[in-house]
């Protein structure tokens, strides 16, 4: 690995900790709300009470509200907390 492929991986390395450790703490601020219940949440996206989601159902869910994530970010998300 030459210099500047290394300073692009410890960059990338620094900002993944970064997110992570922002994520992390908007979970704990989100799981603290007293007005906030995770199977609303899920049945957000959950539109035809299948009792799952797929990739799609969330594409859709998440783009109603104006949000558009990339393809991989949704199957990250996924397996993320599936």
């Amino acid at each position: 690995m030459n210099f500047d492929e290394e300073e692009h991986f410890i960059t990338a390395i620094r900002e993944l900790i970064h997110l992570e450790r922002d994520l992390e703490h908007e979970k704990i601020k989100l799981a603290s709300m007293t007005d906030f219940n995770l199977m609303d949440a899920f049945m957000m996206v959950d539109l035809h009470m299948k009792k799952w989601i797929t990739a799609p159902d969330l594409r859709d869910a998440l783009e109603d509200y104006g949000i558009f994530p990339h393809k991989e970010d949704i199957s990250l998300f996924l397996r993320q907390f599936d």
